[in-house]
């Protein structure tokens, strides 16, 4: 997992977050940095607004190449959008400054996009078997994206599966074992979804990056001497030191800590390999 080090941030890094802000208070913006810090090499800001996490955007400002990934720094500002070709950049001006106006123009409007999209109220079920809690936490993922019709069943996605053998299959995992990685591509493609898996975690798990995706782990616990694997997603990463989850095979709507979320995390693992996900869609 990627350590950030915000005092590894420049002077100008923190010099152009300063006017960003100050500009978006200027027009009666309240964005607030979240968080300003390293990632990947690069100083990265994070926003709040009015108290509210911005997902759907973040901030990369020019970094120093001896310290960025693969000794790369582009010397521009941009901002990264969710949505489709909703990035842009600004390189830096022959007297050094950047179209700081600009760059809170694109910012603003990301913003008041992601603010106006609906999204609906989840139900989520609790006590659910942990083998059928990735059925459950997918469709809950296609109702939150506004792919899957609130209120549904969760075995409708399984019907959408228009290949026999493979429906059988998913059928046969969710009585015993659980649903793979497989079964969750299937099913998230018969119902409008993407579904994918890092192979290679260099970034923080449980922090929420998009508005436009349902971020997913695999949890264990201990229950009659072995570990019960389940599927729970994140919706909310508060201040990265509690999490909100949708958990099925539990309690439904749970909070944990960073310490509490880690260890269960760690007990998902499956031959020492750590399993996070992200359901979107297509």
């Amino acid at each position: 997992m990627t350590k950030f080090r915000s005092e590894a941030v420049s002077g100008e890094a923190r010099r152009l977050c300063y006017l960003i802000l100050t500009s978006a208070k200027a027009r009666a913006v309240r964005l607030e940095e979240r968080f300003l810090r390293l990632e990947r090499g690069l100083p990265v800001l994070r926003l709040r607004l009015g108290g509210r996490a911005v997902r759907g955007c973040y901030v990369a400002l020019p970094g120093d190449p001896r310290v960025a990934h693969f000794g790369h720094a582009p010397d521009v500002i941009t901002v990264h959008g969710s949505g489709n070709r909703a990035s842009r950049m600004w390189p830096r001006k022959l007297d050094g400054s950047f179209r700081i106006e600009a760059v809170v123009d694109h910012i603003v409007r990301l913003i008041e996009a992601e603010v106006s999209r609906a999204v609906p109220d989840l139900v989520i079920p609790n006590g659910v078997p942990a083998s059928r809690s990735g059925l459950v936490m997918l469709q809950l993922a296609g109702v939150k994206l506004g792919l899957v019709e609130p209120g549904s069943k969760a075995e409708i996605i399984v019907e959408n599966v228009t290949d026999s053998k493979i429906r059988k299959r998913i059928e046969d995992h969710l009585g015993r074992g659980g649903l793979t990685d497989g079964d969750l591509h299937r099913l998230a493609d018969a119902n409008g979804m993407f579904f994918s898996r890092s192979t290679k975690i260099d970034f923080d798990p449980f922090e929420l990056h998009s508005d436009r995706w349902v971020q997913v782990l695999r949890l264990g616990r201990k229950a009659n001497g072995h570990v019960e694997h389940r599927y729970v997603s994140i919706l909310d990463d508060h201040d990265l030191t509690e999490f909100t989850l949708a958990d099925p095979a539990g309690d439904g709507l749970v909070t944990l800590t960073r310490a509490g979320l880690t260890e269960a995390w760690k007990l998902g693992a499956k031959k020492n390999v750590k399993w996070v996900g992200t359901v979107s869609g297509r």
